[in-house]
């Protein structure tokens, strides 16, 4: 091959290298688009301020992405949420959609007075506000939790039952928070 055509060869090579062959990509593009095809109104106008959610929710079009109850629960404060695993992408369940059995309700924590009581069998006793807890390092657990009560039903089940009305009891949380270890070790 002429040196002339190894030149060429290698000036190709650079301008893909640093980008300068990008304007043909646009071109290329035209012929994959379809016909007739319109941009949707969500794609040509500027969406809402991302103040209006500080903390974050879910997209309105996942509103059917829910717990449901397993059930009729016996009073308000004993029942079971089940995830919906048959909607989630991947393996983490949101904290939102974990499943939730309860037999006393879910109590309203004040973090400025509550307190973790270390007693029993320890050689002496401990008490830690949050404050003394977050100061101990944290480290991030991704874990499987099965309730003991999950599939009671599965051979009654119907056919057209999801995969959360029948093994809802089932999620897979990353968990962030203090080892007992650490706790244990003061």
């Amino acid at each position: 091959m002429p040196d002339k055509a190894l030149a060429g060869i290698a000036r190709r090579r650079a301008l893909r290298r640093t980008g300068l062959a990008l304007p043909s990509v646009p071109a290329a593009l035209d012929s994959v688009r379809a016909e007739g095809t319109e941009s949707p109104p969500w794609m040509l106008e500027q969406g809402a301020p991302v103040t209006n959610n500080p903390y974050g929710v879910p997209s309105p079009s996942e509103k059917s992405v829910a717990r449901i109850p397993g059930g009729k629960p016996p009073f308000p404060t004993s029942a079971h949420m089940l995830t919906p695993l048959q909607d989630l992408d991947g393996i983490i369940a949101p904290n939102g959609l974990h499943h939730v059995r309860d037999h006393g309700g879910t109590p309203t924590i004040d973090p400025d007075r509550h307190r973790l009581l270390v007693h029993g069998m320890v050689d002496r006793p401990l008490s830690f506000g949050i404050d003394d807890l977050t100061r101990f390092p944290s480290v991030s657990r991704i874990h499987f939790l099965e309730c003991s009560g999950n599939t009671p039903l599965y051979k009654s089940g119907k056919p057209d039952w999801s995969v959360q009305m029948t093994r809802g009891l089932v999620s897979c949380p990353e968990w962030t928070g203090v080892r007992l270890s650490d706790v244990l070790a003061t």
